[in-house]
């Protein structure tokens, strides 16, 4: 028989394996969605199109449109989202 302190440890390595292989299986999904050179952020698409971030931020939520890809907090729009949201600025 295990003792408490046994089953505790236990249980925090399965919790512990079990999030890291979730993280391992989000960024291979992020990775695999779009190769890192085409996906571009809010900021990075402002940039490109000469406005301001906030603008861009404000036609993403009037279009609709959800990221691409997401990594943390970060969205990431694919060239075919850009494209929406420059007709969405207009």
């Amino acid at each position: 028989m295990a003792t408490k302190t046994a089953k505790k440890t236990a249980k925090k390595a399965a919790k512990k394996i079990a999030k890291a292989a979730a993280k391992k299986s989000v960024k291979k999904t992020a990775a695999k969605a779009a190769p890192k050179g085409e996906l571009l952020t809010a900021a990075k698409i402002a940039q490109k199109l000469g406005v301001k971030p906030a603008e861009v931020k404000k036609a993403i939520v009037a279009a609709g449109l959800t990221p691409d890809v997401k990594r943390g907090a970060c969205a990431y729009y694919k060239p075919a989202t850009v494209k929406k949201i420059q007709k969405a600025l207009k």
